[in-house]
């Protein structure tokens, strides 16, 4: 089960027309509702009578706008190819680094065709028309030149500052960033069958993103690019950057509907691709990405002080709002300051944290891929078999120390954790509990309350703390045990009725009040503290790791930021790295790994594995 980080009300699609046709926009309608039919069944399969009936309207009034059929697909794709260039338009891709934005344009290209497949659909269509809908369009020739304009701009930057050894030809570029996220998505039914696996899958898509973040980022950078075929890097998800990658579903108002999905036509139009051409543009990206990776290996300083010449990359491996989201925005920023680089965010949730820190595991180990989270949840990977890692494979950068909270919908009768635990004891395995998965604190805590008070209880995870808390305040659960960062705002908006600390101590969340540990109502009751930060991969140049380290003693253990952070949400200031920071987290890897393994979740005994009983 899943909940979106971002939900919104979905309105029915003939609702979504009417809503347009009482703003007396009635031809937007009438696009709107002509894309979904073109889409569906193509220019042949279309019906004029479908269209007009789903806009509200009746086809006087689409001939009247339109003149025929044939006039109004080529209108459709017209607007598609409007519509895109002005949300390009928001990218800023000229008032970022050259690297940062063509970044911007390949996460902004793959977030598109993912958000919107139908318009792939379109573009399918007007291809085997040989595009004759658009050969007369002046207009769309004329909208095509502002981005290549753009695109040779950032090119001539990135040369004359050294970012690019080379000036690729722009539109060659720009053609190379729509192939790989457009060959991938169009040909999914045929790669799927030919090679016996479901690429439609979001772990799949997941997995493909993370090929193109962590395997090419080096190429931009260093590589002589070869006529722009260039993979893509990592998605841009922070919040300085436009939420260009965020896009409504398809069910929403018609004018946001049209302005924002009809749009994602307009990447791909222009270029039609076969999948021969697709294959032939794979094989130059990867010729051109094992270049960049010996430039990388070669660029990298030999001296004890670090000095990264391209963006670092941290891969947070749950959703956005989460703790672990939270927490490391707040670390990057101080990190950039002290790096004077880019410090990008990419959130890759999944499979309880493990998807994101694999992909970190395999990317080149050059020092610009990092991943972040709680360390007893990286201790613990192994343990139950999701990825063959070991905490003593990283080097650990703590920032703070956080706590979970039992917490109910206000709805819910329970006002003490007692009453809660006696529902439990009443009615074994019914009463709800929203977490962000099985190697999650909030599962954590879960399970030292259900052993301590021999309870049972139904378990719901989601791919984040932050959509877990969302749950329980939608009602979709009665309760969680998400960390009291994560639930710190609802608890301020009475939107949650917090319960308990699941600790021994007392947290004082501003804007609150003092919330009660567990412990008074089940003294004796123990959960060590769960420590969060940023964690790098050994097998790294050793002068990364002695760069950050001096970064954590110099500036994190001072940033008035992170402190801020920590106690505006009821959490513990704690800047910790090298073998102090192992040592503190160890009680929390025991107590994971052995209730992992006690309670049966567990593929790997944790002794076997360096971790003793606690």
């Amino acid at each position: 089960m899943s909940v979106s980080a971002s939900p919104r009300p979905a309105a029915p699609k003939r609702r979504q027309f009417a809503l347009a046709r009482d703003r007396g926009d009635n031809r937007a309608g009438i696009l709107a509702a002509a894309t979904a039919e073109f889409a569906r069944h193509g220019l042949a399969g279309a019906r004029v009578d479908r269209i007009a009936a789903a806009a509200g309207t009746n086809k006087r009034m689409l001939y009247y706008y339109f003149g025929n059929k044939e006039a109004l697909f080529s209108a459709v794709l017209e607007a598609a190819y409007a519509d895109i260039r002005a949300a390009e338009t928001g990218l800023s891709l000229q008032d970022v680094a050259p690297i940062e934005g063509i970044r911007r344009l390949i996460a902004f290209t793959w977030d598109y065709f993912i958000a919107h497949p139908e318009f792939l659909m379109l573009l399918n269509t007007e291809n085997l028309y040989g595009a004759q809908h658009l050969k007369g369009r002046a207009q769309v020739r004329t909208l095509n030149s502002p981005l290549i304009a753009t695109l040779r701009t950032i090119l001539r930057r990135g040369r004359a500052d050294g970012t690019f050894r080379a000036d690729p030809d722009a539109l060659q570029l720009y053609i190379s960033i729509a192939a790989l996220a457009y060959f991938y998505l169009s040909n999914n039914h045929t790669l799927s069958a030919i090679f016996a696996r479901d690429l439609a899958r979001p772990a799949a898509r997941r997995a493909r993103l993370a090929h193109m973040t962590t395997s090419s980022s080096a190429t931009f950078a260093t590589a002589r690019i070869d006529l722009g075929q260039t993979p893509a890097p990592a998605r841009v998800d922070d919040p300085a950057t436009p939420p260009y990658h965020r896009w409504p579903n398809s069910n929403q108002p018609v004018n946001r509907h049209r302005r924002e999905s009809i749009r994602v036509a307009r990447a791909g139009a222009g270029f039609p691709l076969t999948p021969t051409s697709g294959e032939v543009m794979q094989a130059r990206s990867l010729r051109s990405l094992a270049v960049g990776l010996l430039f990388a290996v070669a660029a990298v300083p030999a001296s004890a002080q670090w000095k990264p010449t391209k963006p670092i990359t941290i891969i947070v491996p749950w959703a956005a709002g989460g703790s672990t989201d939270q927490v490391t925005r707040v670390a990057a920023a101080e990190i950039e300051k002290a790096l004077n680089q880019k410090v990008v965010i990419v959130n890759q949730p999944g499979a309880s944290g493990s998807i994101g820190t694999k992909n970190v595991v395999e990317a080149p180990k050059d020092g610009y891929t990092w991943a972040a989270g709680a360390a007893k949840d990286l201790g613990t990977y192994a343990v139950l078999g999701m990825l063959d890692t070991r905490i003593q494979d990283w080097a650990l950068f703590l920032s703070v120390a956080n706590v979970s909270t039992l917490s109910v919908n206000p709805a819910t009768p329970y006002k003490t954790p007692t009453e809660l635990i006696d529902a439990m004891k009443a009615k074994p395995g019914a009463i709800s509990v929203a977490t962000a998965g099985v190697n999650s604190s909030g599962h954590s805590a879960i399970e030292a309350i259900s052993r301590a008070a021999n309870v049972k209880y139904k378990h719901v995870t989601y791919d984040g703390g932050n959509p877990a808390v969302v749950a329980t305040v939608a009602g979709e659960t009665e309760s969680t045990t998400q960390l009291t960062v994560e639930q710190a705002e609802m608890i301020r908006g009475k939107k949650l009725r917090p319960l308990a600390v699941i600790g021994d101590k007392p947290v004082e969340l501003d804007g609150y009040g003092v919330i009660e540990p567990i412990t008074k109502w089940m003294p004796g009751f123990k959960e060590p503290a769960n420590y969060f930060g940023i964690f790098i991969p050994k097998g790294v140049p050793p002068e990364v790791i002695a760069t950050v380290e001096k970064i954590w003693a110099n500036e994190i253990a001072k940033s008035a930021a992170l402190k801020s952070y920590a106690t505006s949400r009821g959490a513990q200031f704690a800047p910790i790295a090298g073998a102090d920071a192992m040592k503190a987290v160890m009680p929390a890897v025991q107590v994971n790994a052995w209730q992992a393994f006690d309670g049966g979740k567990a593929k790997v005994s944790p002794d076997t594995l360096g971790i003793p009983r606690p």
